[in-house]
């Protein structure tokens, strides 16, 4: 009996030896925890100011996201974190002019792959793609690219965005960044939002413990996995409520180009996920993404095609975290400037003499930036939510 108590303790602290050991090594090799995802500091944002508008930032706010390791060095070296600023109404982006400048105006519509999470003001969608355009010197015109993407909207928010705020800007040239979950798939099936300390037991000590993450983890991705497959191919089927709200507001984004003869493009952004081919599992929401916007006579360029072959996890902006880091959006700007400029080329004349003719048009709001700029875009019969003095959430995480 106490040969067996014997052997059992010394299996026991073998056993404990071995796992210390593992752990201390996986430290020390900085393996990355699957689990953590990025924290945001308290943010501002000014909930359902306007009807179907998810939420907007008060005029020059800021905050700040980091992330668990900074491996690329990349994040500021201190903290592991990006600054984000927000303009003279609310966008991340330099100062609008409500009234129109002597630039063409193109304007984005869109989420936080669209916004930039985790990339700096100089890497993001509408600042590279400003410097592109206005170096291809196309119909011999400046450019200005006005970022109206917010983070977690979907089509539904984009198109009340579009009509209560961004029309108003008279852009000449639309882009709606359109990403797949913008059928309203959980993002916890592709994100781990849970942070330290957070969520579950399990998750608590996967905090913890490396080493239980390591033998975790690649059960926690198989399960999201083929939660997520099935999730997408349930949602991008007719009669599902997240394809009818795509649907629907496609056309409304499109009655609203139509209005203010503005031309409109879809760009589809691909799952940074298996891009090869042969193994990339989201043909079919590509597919029906594109059927619906070009049922709508709006111009789709689909971004897989430029990706494809690549390695995702390079294209992240942490191991963690799958938006798509400065490369990704080097990749995508690249390829929306090679489908804009033959596109504005071919419409030239049209396109400048609407412009100019919007030059000459005087806004149809008379608003002063500030942290209450959005009330002037209600409609008279639409009232805002937002009180007199605006209410504020502070958000965290983000």
């Amino acid at each position: 009996m106490k040969d067996k108590l014997r052997n059992s303790a010394l299996f026991l602290a073998s056993l404990t030896l071995s796992a210390l050991l593992i752990e201390g090594g996986l430290r020390i090799w900085s393996y990355e925890q699957q689990l953590q995802y990025s924290s945001t500091s308290r943010r501002e944002k000014i909930q359902q100011p306007l009807p179907g508008v998810s939420y907007l930032y008060p005029a020059f706010a800021s905050f700040t996201q980091s992330w668990p390791s900074n491996p690329r060095d990349y994040f500021e070296p201190s903290s592991n974190s990006i600054t984000y600023r927000v303009n003279n109404f609310g966008f991340r982006d330099e100062d609008f002019s409500l009234p129109r400048t002597e630039k063409m105006r193109v304007a984005f519509l869109g989420d936080s792959f669209c916004w930039g999470n985790g990339v700096k003001d100089n890497d993001t969608i509408d600042s590279l793609m400003e410097r592109r355009l206005n170096a291809s010197a196309v119909l011999n015109q400046q450019f200005e690219i006005y970022n109206f993407c917010l983070s977690g909207y979907n089509t539904a928010h984009q198109a009340a965005l579009y009509d209560h705020v961004v029309r108003h800007f008279q852009p000449d040239v639309l882009i709606v960044w359109y990403f797949l979950n913008d059928i309203n798939v959980p993002p916890d099936l592709y994100f781990h939002w849970h942070l330290s300390g957070g969520g579950t037991w399990l998750e608590s000590w996967r905090t913890r413990s490396r080493l239980i993450d390591l033998a975790v983890a690649p059960f926690n991705r198989m399960a999201n996995h083929r939660a997520l497959l099935q999730r997408v191919d349930q949602a991008y089927s007719k009669g599902h409520p997240g394809y009818e709200s795509v649907a629907r507001n496609m056309r409304r984004i499109s009655q609203t180009s139509q209005q203010t003869q503005v031309p409109t493009v879809v760009a589809i952004f691909p799952w940074l996920f298996h891009l090869e081919t042969e193994r990339y599992p989201f043909h079919k929401p590509h597919q029906v993404a594109r059927d619906l916007a070009e049922q709508q006579g709006l111009a789709v360029l689909d971004l897989f095609s430029a990706f494809e072959g690549r390695k995702a996890e390079d294209l992240w902006v942490h191991p963690v975290d799958q938006h798509p880091n400065e490369i990704g959006q080097r990749i995508a700007v690249q390829a929306m400037v090679n489908f804009l400029v033959p596109r504005i080329e071919q419409r030239g004349k049209t396109l400048i003499q609407a412009a100019e003719k919007r030059r000459q048009t005087p806004p149809q709001v008379d608003v002063e930036p500030g942290r209450g700029w959005y009330r002037a875009f209600a409609k008279p019969n639409e009232p805002t939510q937002a009180t007199d003095t605006p209410k504020l959430q502070m958000d965290s995480p983000g």
